[in-house]
């Protein structure tokens, strides 16, 4: 989140209080954090786990199921 405006001098607080004793103009932009998983932000490939980072505990997952037979 961030603020863009006129005199406040604490612009990059997630809270603020603007006085108007004027018009003025002030803005706030949200933005979605980034989920690992999510469409933006899909998970890497290898990541067998879902906890977004490839790595032995996938390749342990990978050899437990490596001769699993699959078909019916």
């Amino acid at each position: 989140m961030s603020w863009t405006g006129t005199d406040n001098d604490n612009l990059n607080t997630l809270r603020n209080t603007v006085k108007m004793t004027d018009h003025k103009t002030v803005y706030v932009e949200f933005v979605a954090e980034a989920v690992c998983g999510d469409d933006e932000h899909p998970n890497p490939d290898g990541d067998l786990s879902g906890d977004c980072v490839t790595d032995f505990l996938d390749v342990a997952i990978l050899t437990e199921n490596w001769l699993t037979d699959n078909q019916p």
